[in-house]
């Protein structure tokens, strides 16, 4: 009775497991770049096989074959990952950037763009704030020259 239940357990991992590999394999083709694609496998790839690992671990029951796959386990969630991150990093600094938002991803059709959103305004007080800072910020520069010119007089042997 309990090999049974252990055995349909086991069964039903291993499925969820191959549905999470199917996903990501759906997702591999769908998706519009590099990063998507990564983002697509390296999840369904780490999620996959913890439940096909799983399964066995059920199937396997209290062996040494069951803590040789929870340490496969624990390698291949912690590596995958990092792998992926690896893979991302390689990419941008390849120059590759990613798809953001547009119009194909969207699904919006060849004709249609995307909503434009504004940039929220600050409110009014933090506005006059910004206003005096602007025109103080202006009264420096003049500062700052003069404290060049000094400078190189002193630089030059002149005293003012």
């Amino acid at each position: 009775m309990m090999d049974t239940i252990f055995m349909l357990l086991s069964g039903a991992l291993l499925i969820v497991g191959a549905f999470f590999y199917l996903t990501g394999a759906i997702g591999l083709v769908r998706m519009p770049d590099v990063f998507t694609r990564m983002q697509a496998s390296g999840i369904s790839d780490t999620v996959g096989v913890g439940f096909l690992i799983a399964g066995m671990i059920v199937a396997a029951g209290p062996t040494l074959i069951a803590a040789k796959l929870a340490i496969i386990l624990a390698v291949v969630v912690f590596i995958t990952p990092v792998a992926t991150h690896a893979l991302a990093q390689a990419a941008m600094h390849a120059g590759i950037e990613p798809v953001l938002a547009s119009p194909r991803v969207l699904g919006l059709g060849a004709g249609l763009k995307p909503l434009e959103t504004k940039p929220a305004q600050a409110p009014a007080k933090k506005r006059a704030i910004k206003k005096k800072a602007g025109k103080a910020a202006a009264r420096p520069v003049k500062r700052a020259s003069r404290t060049k010119a000094k400078t190189r007089a002193v630089a030059k042997g002149k005293r003012s």
